[in-house]
């Protein structure tokens, strides 16, 4: 019931624009973190000194920081494979390299190199470095559907 409730009208404010707002600094972040810990130990009906990570294990909750970036990894997914809005289309762009590397993906996106911090939170940059660290099976995956399947398979984002 509580599970429910907490789906119901807690969960869609945390999630809502994630990719947007999940670039925001450690302080914010870290204060909606606690909201969802709060909601969890209110849920299992424990005591406050609980553990957060206990108890979200408990009831198989990722931490948001792990949820933004799915949100993060889905939209660039879409982007790059041309699903998302057209004015979205032109914030990655692809590698390209002729030569043959062992450790080179075809596809890579490129980095921006950022000159503030602020351009280090945004989606062009936050979304092409997580975008590179995963394994190409996952990148290279056909469908948004396989796609979310395999990333919901890692341990951690």
């Amino acid at each position: 019931m509580l599970t429910n409730v907490y789906n119901a009208i807690i969960l869609p404010h945390l999630d809502y624009c994630n990719v947007v707002w999940g670039n925001c600094g450690i302080t914010v972040s870290n204060r909606l973190q606690i909201i969802q810990n709060r909601a969890a130990r209110t849920i299992c009906g424990v005591k406050w000194d609980t553990p957060s990570e206990v108890v979200r294990n408990q009831l198989n909750w990722k931490p948001l920081i792990n949820r933004q970036n799915f949100n993060c990894l889905t939209l660039t997914f879409k982007i790059l494979m041309q699903f998302a809005p057209l004015y979205l289309n032109n914030i990655f762009r692809y590698v390209t390299n002729t030569y043959n590397f062992r450790n080179f993906s075809k596809s890579n996106v490129i980095i921006p190199v950022p000159r503030t911090e602020y351009k280090k939170r945004s989606l062009s940059y936050r979304g092409a470095i997580i975008w590179n660290k995963l394994d190409n099976n996952i990148q290279e995956s056909e469908t948004l559907y396989i796609f979310k399947n395999k990333l919901k398979e890692l341990p951690v984002l």
